[in-house]
């Protein structure tokens, strides 16, 4: 496996289908890079509580990624809005964005359960054809962990603020233990490559 790395001048563009995605996949990464990464959080997540209305829920998260993304000291990030589970019937998600001033854009992978998720990644996929761009793509992982990542990042000096940031999406953990499942898969790619914790990704849409 590679390890990941960046130039100073690259533009880094992480697509979060919910607001904590981002986090879970690539909080390392946002973390080790905060001021070259932009964040693209494509729904409200709306449907994310069991018990709240989703108006409720929608702006609660709407404030937790809010103060995720100041935590995190990220300067750029945008919210679409989408309703929570609908992805997969917009056309195209990406519609508006320039995504062609990135050198790299973060994806969940395309094996990901969630119908969102995976739907951000193949509208990624058929934007970038049509509109023949040249970013590279990365798929990360949330619930799916890839079988087989390329590049690996070495997140043990930032893993403890990783999980600190995490836990500002209370209406999240509280329904499931997220800290557990991340903190578990981080240890887990860690241990395989010789790192304490680490997240992995895999280069390219196949």
């Amino acid at each position: 496996m590679n390890e990941l790395k960046f130039k100073s001048q690259d533009k880094i563009l992480i697509v979060a289908p919910h607001p904590d995605d981002e986090i879970i996949g690539c909080g390392g990464l946002i973390l080790s890079y905060p001021k070259q990464c932009d964040v693209l959080l494509l729904t409200d997540g709306s449907k994310g509580h069991r018990l709240w209305s989703p108006s409720r829920t929608a702006r609660i998260r709407k404030r937790e990624f809010e103060s995720v993304m100041k935590k995190c000291n990220v300067s750029h990030y945008v919210s679409l809005g989408f309703n929570d589970r609908t992805l997969s019937r917009i056309v195209n998600c990406y519609h508006g964005q320039n995504l062609d001033k990135y050198d790299y854009v973060f994806v969940p992978n395309k094996c990901e359960t969630h119908t969102d998720h995976r739907a951000s990644f193949y509208q990624l996929v058929l934007n970038r054809f049509i509109s023949c761009s040249r970013y590279k793509v990365f798929q990360y992982e949330v619930w799916s962990p890839l079988s087989n990542p390329t590049h690996i990042l070495d997140i043990t000096s930032c893993m403890n603020n990783k999980l600190e940031v995490l836990e500002l999406y209370q209406s999240q953990i509280n329904e499931l233990n997220y800290i557990g499942a991340v903190k578990g898969l981080n240890q887990y790619r860690g241990l395989l490559n010789h790192f304490s914790f680490a997240e992995c990704y895999r280069e390219g849409v196949l």
